[in-house]
């Protein structure tokens, strides 16, 4: 049945005082509906924009470490292999050679994975005379720490008080002071800058981001050599020097990998604030019990993330991760 809008005494249309209430309802119901979805949307976009917001530093971080990464050098160079014959050294073989060091792995330093390496940084302790050479090798690391920022306060903040915090902290010893491999210098060079308590620590880490809980790196094949070869020898675990004097020598010997897979995961700064309050100086035990067991075998990797990653969540802590492969521009890959 179609309503007609009445007609009043003097014969013009109006509508009954049941319609203008009925067309109110509709109107306030669907301006309620309309208000509801703008708040939904407003508050989806402030969070948006906060999480963003949140990791932005942690993004930028990420972005410095991987580009650095890929600068990686070895300046690998073929020598001979001798063999005595008759009294005299004679070669016999070929075998790579280099001065320099590409070291990755669970457990190298800090708290988590930690990668070691040369890099034309260019970063000299004589400015006024070396500045201008750009290109001075340098020896460069990635590692987690975690602890207070003392030893990098400025001294107007001295008396604030301390900050403690998982930090990625970016190792960067002047051309001076880094050198080529050799053995007296042996492979564990970095073991004493990356120490907290050791000189000249302040000067040659520093951290580049917070909250950044761990790190990881797998070396890799070039995906066409990996769906033939399968993946590098050791997995997480990659030292250009392990087995260099062998004979045969091993496929990672004094060379890059073609490519590194790298894994970083961050924390939001309010879970970091509240952890902190409870840890201490002391790492936070819901921290620790996510990462207890993961990331050491690269076939768990994708579990080890979900599982880390419902660790957290049941932690009420909250987090993002980070994933690049990035290619080794100074890689000159040879399986012989």
């Amino acid at each position: 049945m179609r309503m007609v809008p009445a007609v009043n005494g003097k014969g013009r249309l109006a509508f009954t005082l049941i319609e203008l209430l009925t067309a109110t309802v509709v109107f306030s119901l669907l301006l309620s509906f309309l208000l509801v979805a703008l708040n939904q949307t407003t508050r989806v976009w402030r969070q948006s924009t906060a999480t963003l917001e949140a990791y932005k530093s942690s993004r930028e971080a990420f972005n410095f470490m991987t580009q650095r990464l890929s600068e990686a050098t070895l300046n690998t160079y073929w020598a001979y292999q001798f063999q005595t014959i008759n009294g005299q050294q004679v070669p016999k073989s070929y075998r790579r050679e280099s001065d320099l060091q590409f070291y990755t792995g669970p457990g190298l330093s800090g708290t988590s994975h930690a990668v070691f390496f040369q890099a034309p940084g260019g970063f000299t302790a004589t400015s006024g005379a070396l500045g201008g050479m750009n290109k001075l090798l340098n020896d460069c690391g990635f590692y987690v720490l975690y602890g207070t920022d003392d030893v990098w306060r400025p001294p107007p903040a001295s008396n604030l008080s301390p900050t403690s915090r998982y930090r990625l902290v970016q190792l960067t010893v002047p051309s001076e002071a880094s050198g080529p491999f050799s053995s007296s210098r042996g492979t564990t060079w970095h073991q004493s800058k990356v120490q907290p308590g050791a000189s000249g620590f302040g000067n040659m880490n520093t951290p580049i981001g917070e909250n950044i809980i761990a790190i990881a790196f797998l070396p890799k094949r070039t995906s066409l050599d990996e769906a033939v070869r399968g993946p590098l020898p050791g997995g997480f675990t990659y030292d250009s020097k392990a087995g260099a004097s062998s004979n045969p020598q091993p496929v990672t010997a004094n060379q890059l990998p073609p490519l590194v897979a790298v894994v970083m995961i961050v924390i939001d700064e309010s879970s970091a604030v509240r952890l902190a309050q409870t840890s201490g100086n002391e790492q936070p035990a819901e921290i620790r019990n996510a990462l207890s067991g993961r990331l050491v075998n690269p076939d768990n990797l994708e579990d080890d993330l979900v599982q880390i990653g419902k660790a957290l969540d049941a932690a009420n802590i909250g987090h993002k991760v980070f994933r690049a492969t990035i290619p080794i521009h100074s890689s000159k890959w040879s399986e012989s």
